[in-house]
């Protein structure tokens, strides 16, 4: 993960981290867990800031790594103009409300830069990136309660087992259909929505276990249905579907959404209410991990290679399992640059 500078918004990050109660943290953030890119030249700064610069790099984690000069931000401001979609970009620009609303990735104008920082702490009362809720009644109740950790976004990855069963297909308005909703809230650019869930194609046809996975295209037009209840202009995402064999995903019972920005890590199941709020699951917390803590970033990447690997030897044997966008080969599904 890199933090994208124009010159502009460096000198304004410095002018208001003596004003944040927040300062320390996000500049401990900055050398630490994050890389930095400059768009611009480092001899352009004048004296005074270039001290501040080399103040800047006073301190720094030892896998920390900066680059300078190259402005890679291309201007106007588009979809394709973030070279990584899961970076950060303090950009002196003065409208940047359209690209905004495209919700692709995490983006701040001039005296945005502390308010864009400080959000990738979830732990709002130390310098935390990651925050457990108990699912109970008085706290975490409702699947529209993810929405503080809810960031821009180009791919979405549900991996659940179960969310896609025939008992659990009945709820899904309550559950997946409400993550969605979450995500897709007020955004109009694009995203790849990828399931990862299990099948048992080989169980007998009369035994409760018999599952060959959902109707792709029943689910497909209530997945958009769903996202155009909330993004009426969204453009809507390549959707991708795996069905996993029985005995195929060997993490028994861990449960993940992945983003650009955030982890959240679930336990049996995300299938938590019923269709009157009651909770059904079996899980007792779930986790929220900011990406921006480079520990945290490294095992999602981890996890998501692994999960990738699970869709490359299932799917060409179990092709009839899976659902790939047109034109699209399973090569190219968890590429998201």
């Amino acid at each position: 993960m890199v933090v994208y500078f124009d010159k502009e918004n460096f000198i304004s990050l410095f002018k208001l981290l003596n004003k944040s109660s927040r300062g320390d943290d996000i500049l401990r953030m900055l050398k630490r867990q994050v890389n930095i890119h400059f768009n611009f030249d480092v001899e352009t700064l004048a004296e005074e800031e270039f001290i501040l610069f080399e103040e800047f790099q006073s301190g720094v984690d030892a896998d920390w790594k900066f680059t300078h000069i190259e402005n890679r931000v291309k201007r106007p401001l588009n979809e394709g103009s973030f070279p990584d979609k899961s970076s950060i970009y303090l950009i002196d620009e003065e409208d940047l409300r359209l690209i905004k609303e495209k919700r692709l990735v995490l983006l701040g104008g001039l005296g945005e830069e502390i308010d864009i920082l400080e959000s990738l702490f979830f732990d709002k009362r130390d310098y935390g990136f990651h925050y457990q809720v108990g699912i109970a009644k008085n706290k975490f109740s409702d699947w529209n309660q993810i929405n503080p950790f809810v960031y821009p976004f180009t791919y979405l990855i549900l991996v659940d087992r179960y969310m896609f069963k025939s008992n659990n297909l009945p709820l899904f308005d309550f559950n997946i259909g409400k993550i969605l909703r979450e995500f897709y809230l007020g955004k109009t650019g694009m995203s790849k929505l990828i399931f990862v869930y299990q099948v048992d194609p080989f169980a007998d046809k009369s035994s409760k276990y018999y599952d060959e996975g959902p109707d792709f295209s029943e689910l497909k037009k209530r997945i958009k249905t769903t996202i155009k209840s909330v993004s009426k202009y969204c453009k809507m995402p390549e959707i991708f579907f795996f069905g996993i064999p029985n005995g195929k995903i060997l993490d028994e019972h861990d449960r993940h959404i992945f983003s650009n920005y955030v982890r959240i890590k679930s336990g049996d199941s995300l299938i938590y209410f019923d269709s009157t709020g009651k909770i059904i699951s079996k899980s007792s917390e779930v986790d929220f991990f900011s990406l921006a803590y480079r520990n945290y970033r490294e095992n999602s990447n981890s996890i998501i290679d692994k999960v990738n690997g699970y869709c490359q030897l299932s799917f060409k044997p179990y092709s009839r399992f899976c659902n790939l966008e047109e034109g699209e080969t399973i090569d190219q599904v968890f590429k998201f640059s």
